[in-house]
């Protein structure tokens, strides 16, 4: 198992270093620095170069691979060039991964790329299962009425609850430790569905404020419901309503508590006052743990004799930190790489690359989550500003500008005056005319982002296969899984309008256990 796992880790990082030459690119300095015309061969300068118009790697070939319908993508990479056959067979070669669909740091083959791309996510490299059938006899509908909580949220926290609430009992646990609590949503939901004893741990006071007010409030509308009456608790796992007398401690309880938690917080310590009996066993859980969040947690399920088993849902992969970080803290722990395998590696992602994992390929595809329109304003921006301004980066925080913008030229006047720069030097038709240069080759744009939306289940699993590296090195033995959550075609349109209309239709789960 290890040297399997290693060599799939290994396999992930080939695979996403070979793909830098589109994951370490910008997309709002796409035209400033004629990104297409590097990564792509054939893709010369301007809306008739020779990869414009039907070339195999023009914008609407990369399009059609990606967007295309399963029959057609799986159509298009077969066919390939001499010698894949080879590459095939060779399975998980990492040292032929790039070579066969890029040349020089540029995209060579369309169908291979997609087809690689699918054999490096999460389910290609084989570290895929489901708690699927467990989930759906533990979960019942929730009542939205009771929940104060979006619909989108309600699926994710009933979601989630269930995959705990699976977990904890196959591990014979009656206590969970949620991290990064926030307001609580998912702690609320497993003590009062599953009747778990559970304490919420965040490093906001405002926030722990809030969820115990929201707490409250929950508890106030299920005492209203049923005209004071309610059954008795069950066995954790087992749903029943909570007793109206419950309270943090007893079965059924939820407590929050105000703490920073490190790799090495005491939970026993921490939780002294929670209700929580730590001595007992934990479940550690977190639902979009955000950043080096989902890193810590991984380093305290390991550190701590109490924790027992660990469900994780990671999130923010932008905010990992990473060593050699600019401006990171580089005396504390980095995010990524977590394994000592990887960092034998001298694994790097960068930013561009990390803010890649955050995109969802799904939602993309149908024309979701790429907000496309603003995306090719501010890349045509940076043009403009590289050819008139001597300062202004790429990286400035412009906020929601193009919502409020009647226009390109309207867009473009707010922009420069957020930073700084001197609008009134250019007349409406000089800011205009860089709009109708760049306006024939939004395609591009299109294009290069679909290609980043492609990749990121790819580096969301070589980030994951890190951590389940790291915990294989630090734990002797544990049984582990990576479960990727699917769409549910069949969920009720009352609690989930459909996957691609509410947002987060796919995210992904740490569940690790000893």
């Amino acid at each position: 198992m290890p040297d399997l796992l290693a060599e799939k880790a290994e396999a992930a990082w080939r695979f996403v270093r070979a793909s830098m030459f589109v994951l370490g690119e910008s997309s709002a300095r796409f035209y400033a620095d004629a990104t297409w015309s590097r990564v792509v061969t054939g893709g010369d300068e301007g809306p008739g170069g020779p990869g414009a118009h039907g070339g195999d790697t023009s914008p609407a070939r990369v399009l059609g691979a990606l967007l295309g319908d399963v029959t057609s993508r799986d159509a298009l990479t077969r066919q390939s060039r001499p010698g894949d056959a080879d590459h095939a067979a060779a399975g998980s070669n990492p040292t032929a991964a790039g070579a066969t669909f890029t040349s020089g740091g540029r995209l060579t083959e369309v169908g291979v790329f997609v087809r690689e791309v699918e054999r490096h996510t999460l389910d290609g490299l084989g570290l895929c299962t489901s708690l699927k059938p467990s989930i759906q006899d533990l979960a019942p509908a929730l009542d939205l009425r009771n929940c104060i909580m979006s619909p989108k949220k309600c699926h994710e926290v009933q979601t989630m609850a269930g995959a705990v609430a699976s977990l904890a009992q196959s591990c014979g646990l009656h206590q969970v430790v949620e991290l990064g609590s926030g307001k609580s949503y998912l702690g609320s939901e497993l003590a009062w569905r599953y009747s778990f004893r559970v304490a919420g741990l965040d490093s906001s006071p405002t926030v722990t404020r809030g969820a115990e007010r929201r707490e409250g409030r929950l508890l106030d509308r299920r005492r209203g419901r049923g005209g004071g009456g309610g059954r008795a608790a069950g066995r954790p796992g087992e749903t029943s309503a909570v007793p109206q007398s419950a309270r943090p401690g007893e079965a059924g309880g939820h407590a929050t508590v105000n703490a920073h938690v490190t790799p090495g917080t005491d939970l026993q310590v921490v939780l002294a006052d929670s209700g929580v009996c730590v001595s007992e066993g934990v479940l550690l859980a977190g639902l979009h743990a955000c950043g080096d969040l989902s890193s810590t947690a991984v380093r305290l399920f390991c550190s701590s004799p109490h924790a027992r088993a660990l469900c994780l849902v990671s999130c923010c992969y932008h905010r990992l930190t990473e060593q050699g970080d600019a401006g990171e803290n580089l005396s504390s722990l980095p995010g990524f790489p977590m394994s000592q395998k990887l960092s034998s590696m001298q694994c790097m992602l960068g930013r561009n690359a990390r803010m890649t994992a955050c995109l969802s390929r799904e939602r993309a595809r149908h024309g979701k989550g790429l907000p496309t329109d603003s995306l090719f304003f501010w890349a045509v921006l940076q043009v403009l500003i590289r050819d008139h301004y001597d300062s202004g980066s790429s990286d400035e925080h412009v906020g929601k500008v193009f919502s409020k913008s009647r226009s390109f030229v309207d867009y473009c006047r707010r922009v420069l005056e957020k930073m700084g720069l001197d609008h009134a030097k250019l007349t409406d038709s000089e800011i205009q005319s860089y709009h109708d240069r760049y306006i024939d080759r939004k395609v591009e744009l299109e294009a290069f982002n679909q290609m980043k939306a492609a990749l990121a289940p790819c580096v969301e699993a070589l980030i994951l296969t890190d951590r389940l590296c790291y915990l294989q090195e630090q734990v002797n033995t544990f049984n582990s899984l990576l479960i990727c959550k699917e769409r549910n075609s069949k969920t009720s349109p009352q609690i989930w309008p459909s996957p691609d209309e509410a947002g987060c239709n796919y995210w992904r789960n740490v569940v690790l256990r000893l």
